[in-house]
């Protein structure tokens, strides 16, 4: 559960480290085990992290050995360790027992294509130093949320709305075509929320923010096109091996796991 802010037009993040801890504390119950944080010129970066996976060692922001790409996330990254094995092999020195330090090492080998490899539910926020480019991302069905806010040539971004609220300029007004899209369709619309001023970030989508402005890139997408898959005759017994793996895969956890 996290929160942060990036400068839109490349000037300073105000309030720094103090506004970042008043965004994060809003979110303290839902991540209990510890608070990182981390701020520069550009962009600030907090997390109150619920620990799952790498319970010791795996504090965020999460970052390269030369600190110059950190990754704060929500969720988790189901296919994580044969996603490690795979960058370990290709030279990569894991220091953390955490699913999130996949995304650090493969930005650093992949850049953002990396994200079509991921199986998982998560949200993240990716700071690139170098280059002086955020990225936020999220999951191939938006089961973990990502919201943002524009306020004063500062971009905000949350993992959940009420961190936002706590941001400069950001105020909870209503956004009444939301409440009918509510009694209409359950939910509003994305990216539209049920504030004004607050959207998401869509469903298998990435941000690019940087000085040159920001780009929305869709790396997936449900597909309906019809072709042979080889288990023509078999579709009960594929969608039983597929159904068990993916109840495997989310039973990686350093913590008891609760199915309900």
């Amino acid at each position: 559960f996290f929160s942060g802010s990036g400068s839109v037009h490349g000037g300073s993040v105000r309030g720094g480290e103090e506004l970042l801890r008043g965004m994060v504390s809003r979110l303290r119950h839902r991540g209990p085990d510890g608070m990182g944080f981390y701020a520069d010129a550009k962009v600030g970066l907090g997390c109150a992290r619920l620990a799952v996976v790498g319970v010791t060692n795996g504090d965020q922001p999460l970052a390269r050995e030369d600190g110059t790409v950190r990754v704060i996330f929500n969720g988790g990254i189901f296919n994580y360790r044969e996603l490690r094995r795979d960058l370990e092999a290709k030279g990569h020195r894991f220091t953390t027992l955490t699913d999130g330090e996949v995304l650090v090492h493969g930005y650093e080998e992949e850049g953002m294509a990396f994200f079509e490899r991921l199986n998982g539910q998560f949200a993240c926020a990716l700071w690139d130093a170098k280059r002086e480019r955020l990225h936020l991302a999220r999951d191939r069905f938006g089961i973990a949320p990502l919201f943002y806010a524009e306020s004063g040539g500062t971009l905000f971004f949350a993992s959940e709305i009420k961190a936002l609220l706590a941001a400069p300029g950001v105020r909870p007004e209503l956004d009444r075509e939301a409440l009918a899209q509510v009694f209409t369709f359950w939910a509003p619309v994305p990216p539209r929320t049920m504030f004004r001023g607050v959207s998401q970030v869509l469903p298998g989508t990435y941000w690019t923010i940087d000085a040159s402005g920001k780009r929305e890139v869709r790396y997936w997408d449900l597909d309906f096109t019809v072709r042979a898959t080889g288990h023509e005759g078999h579709e009960a017994e594929r969608f039983e091996e597929l159904f068990a793996d993916a109840v495997r895969i989310r039973l990686r956890a350093d913590v008891p796991v609760g199915v309900y």
